[in-house]
């Protein structure tokens, strides 16, 4: 496992969280789960520091765009992928998107856009 800062994950999907966490630590990366926006609104406040945020945008509590406008106000300078099974909501430079459903490799090549090295 990888002596980094944890990697975020967001999603209120349980399958789909206990995939995405399933494929994070075989490539040597350490998760936090979450399964609400409030859960990751609350960690993020935290004590923790993430390398990046693994973001579903439809979430029941908080929406995940919503939710990135409040990380950036909070760590402007931390990566956050988003992801969504249908089209982007909000666009800007930087931005890192993967469609669902996605691919290791397409993972992968996510994480090297947000700087996590694996």
């Amino acid at each position: 496992m990888s002596d980094e800062n944890p990697i975020l994950l967001v999603d209120d999907d349980p399958s789909i969280r206990k995939l995405c966490s399933r494929l994070l630590t075989r490539m040597n990366l350490k998760v936090v789960e979450c399964g609400l926006g409030k859960e990751a609104l609350d960690a993020i406040q935290g004590p923790t520091s993430f390398q990046t945020v693994f973001l579903d945008i439809t979430l029941p509590d908080i929406s995940g765009t919503d939710l990135y406008v409040e990380f950036r106000k909070l760590h402007p300078d931390l990566p956050i992928i988003l992801f969504t099974g249908g089209s982007p909501p909000i666009q800007e430079p930087g931005m890192i998107y993967l469609k669902k459903p996605f691919t290791r490799a397409s993972l992968s090549q996510a994480l090297q856009e947000a700087g996590v090295t694996h």
